[in-house]
C-alpha cells in the first residue's frame, strides 16, 4: 500500500459488506476487507506486520496484525483509516510497518472518505473534517472542517474532488472542477462546496479521477471527464452538468476508477465502460481504445456488489470475490503479479 497517484473508491462507508464481512475497500495498489470479528484482511501492497513478520506485497489475502475491532475501512495513497465499533478511528501509515494510532481529537465518526489529497471523517453530528498528517510524527488529527454543508451521512472522494450525501439525500460536491466534475455547468473553480441539482433521492455516489456517477431515484446520472467514454454516453465529450444515462436501467451498484466506470444491475450482471489499457473492463482484452458504450462482463452474471480501484475492478459474486485489471502489487489476490482482462477468482478471504 505505498503511495499511488490516485485513490479511487466506491465510497469508504455506509454500505454493508458481503455476507460474512463488514466492509470492503480498495486503493490503487491494495484490496482489503473487514471480517465480522473486526479483523482486517488485505492483499496487494500491505506494508504491515503479518504474524509479526513485516511484509510489503501479498498476492493472497492475509490478516494484518494490530488492526482489530473494525467496522468500516478506508484506504488512501499514504494512510489507511479504520473506524472501530465504538466510532473511534485508527490510522496507520503505509511507508513503514507500524502499529495503528488513534485520531485524538475526533472521538467518534459515522463515515469515512479518502482522496489523493485529503482524508475525510464525518463526525456523529454530520460535520466533515479533513484529517492531515502532522509532519513525521504520525500524529493525524482533525484539522479543518468543510464549511457550507448541512449534516452529512456519507461521502465519496476521487483524485481531486469529493461528493457528500446529506441527511435529506441531497448531493453536494467539493474540489477541482477542471472537467466539470462538480456538476456546476462550467469548468470554473469553486472555492466552496457546490449544491448540485440532485437535492433529494440520492442513493449512492461514486467518484473517479475526474468524473462523478450518482444513483438517484432509481436513475443513473453522470458528469465530468469523459475522454475515455467513462460516462457511457456514446461519445468522448465531457459533461459539465448532471446528465441522465437513459440507456441504463435497473442499476443497483456503481463504482468509478481513474478513467473507467463499473455498473451493477438488479439481475446481478455487471457492465463496464471507459479505459481498458490494464484490462479493467473485464472484456478479455487490453486496449488503449476507449469504450464509450457499456460492455457487459460476460463471465460475471452473479454479482452482489462492485468496486473500482485506480485501474482495476472487484466484484462480490456467488463464487466469492473476483477481480480483474492492474495487478502490479498482487492486488487481484490471484497468487501472481500478472494483470488480467478476464475476471479471476480471488483466494479465500477471512480464512
Amino acid at each position: 500500500m505505498r503511495s499511488a497517484v490516485f485513490v479511487l473508491l466506491v465510497a469508504c462507508g455506509g454500505d454493508s459488506g458481503p455476507e460474512g464481512l463488514l466492509d470492503v475497500a480498495v486503493s490503487g495498489t491494495t484490496s482489503a476487507v473487514v471480517d465480522e470479528a473486526g479483523a482486517v484482511w488485505a492483499w496487494g501492497r500491505v506494508d504491515a506486520f503479518v504474524d509479526e513478520v513485516a511484509i510489503e506485497d501479498s498476492t493472497e489475502p492475509v490478516r494484518l496484525d494490530g488492526l482489530r475491532d473494525g467496522e468500516e475501512l478506508c484506504l488512501g495513497p499514504t494512510h489507511g483509516l479504520l473506524r472501530l465499533f465504538d466510532g473511534a478511528i485508527s490510522v496507520w501509515a503505509f511507508d513503514t510497518p507500524t502499529e495503528p494510532y488513534p485520531v485524538q481529537s475526533l472521538v467518534s465518526a459515522r463515515a469515512l472518505a479518502f482522496s489523493s489529497l485529503a482524508m475525510v471523517a464525518i463526525d456523529d453530528t454530520g460535520v466533515p473534517w479533513i484529517l492531515s498528517a502532522a509532519g513525521t510524527s504520525n500524529a493525524v488529527d482533525a484539522r479543518v472542517t468543510i464549511d457550507g454543508l448541512p449534516p452529512i451521512t456519507s461521502a465519496a472522494c476521487g483524485d481531486t474532488h469529493c461528493a457528500f450525501i446529506d441527511d435529506n439525500s441531497g448531493l453536494w460536491t467539493w474540489g477541482a472542477n477542471d472537467h466539470g466534475q462538480l456538476g456546476s455547468g462550467t469548468t470554473t473553480a469553486i472555492e466552496e462546496v457546490y449544491a448540485t441539482p440532485l437535492t433529494s433521492g440520492v442513493e449512492a455516489v461514486a467518484v473517479g479521477g475526474g468524473h462523478t456517477l450518482v444513483l438517484a431515484n432509481e436513475e443513473l446520472w453522470g458528469w465530468g471527464q469523459n475522454d475515455t467514454g467513462q460516462l457511457g454516453l456514446a461519445d468522448l465529450d465531457d459533461r459539465l452538468a448532471p446528465t441522465r444515462l437513459d440507456a441504463l436501467s435497473g442499476v443497483t451498484h456503481i463504482a468509478a476508477g481513474r478513467a473507467h466506470s463499473v455498473i451493477g444491475f438488479s439481475n446481478r450482471t455487471v457492465a463496464t465502460m471507459g479505459a481498458n489499457d490494464r484490462g479493467q473492463l473485464g472484456t478479455g482484452v487490453l486496449s488503449t481504445d476507449p469504450t464509450f458504450f457499456p460492455a457487459y462482463v460476460e463471465s460475471v452474471e452473479d454479482a452482489n456488489a462492485v468496486w473500482a480501484s485506480v485501474d482495476g475492478t472487484l466484484a462480490d459474486t456467488a463464487r466469492g470475490f473476483v477481480g480483474w485489471g492492474e495487478n502490479a502489487n498482487g492486488q487481484l489476490g490471484t497468487s501472481s503479479f500478472t494483470e488480467s482482462g478476464v475476471p479471476q477468482v480471488i483466494g479465500p478471504v477471512g480464512e
